[in-house]
């Protein structure tokens, strides 16, 4: 798992308020653990394909948004894009650590979770199912793109 001084800041585009809990609760949680910037935009898979189109080409040219240089603010590159909930995961984060977190995170959604009975022992059974194939006891998976510099 990349530490904080590798990852400074984390936008996370999902359908539900609920979802980066339960996609990624662990990474992000063991990513701010470590001093991360964790930013949320909870929208439908539309947006999220939108995202990854403004992410290459748009944000990195400078001639797709004028104004913003006109303003003051340069093209921003993105370095890595991690998807989960894909069928091809080629990343996967041990979570061990930081599945107390996600946990907690996934307890303040109670109206997105209204039956939270078992959930600690449904949520334990998903991340050991995913992580123990890769040798870890909790993992989270995702599918990690490496931008062109």
């Amino acid at each position: 798992m990349e530490s904080a001084q590798a990852v400074q800041r984390v936008l996370l585009v999902a359908a539900h308020p609920d979802d980066p809990e339960f996609g990624a609760g662990g990474t992000v949680g063991a990513w701010v653990r470590e001093g991360a910037e964790f930013i949320n935009h909870p929208d439908h898979r539309a947006v999220g394909t939108a995202t990854l189109d403004a992410i290459y080409p748009a944000a990195r040219d400078r001639l797709q948004f004028p104004e913003h240089l006109a303003d003051g603010l340069k093209p921003h590159k993105v370095r890595e894009v991690y998807l989960w909930g894909t069928q091809a995961p080629n990343v996967w984060v041990d979570i061990d650590q930081s599945f107390d977190l996600k946990i907690q995170a996934l307890s303040k959604h109670l109206s997105q979770i209204p039956r939270p009975d078992g959930l600690v022992d449904r949520m334990r059974e998903r991340a050991r199912a995913i992580g123990e194939p890769q040798g870890l006891a909790l993992a989270e998976s995702f599918r990690r793109i490496v931008m062109a510099r």
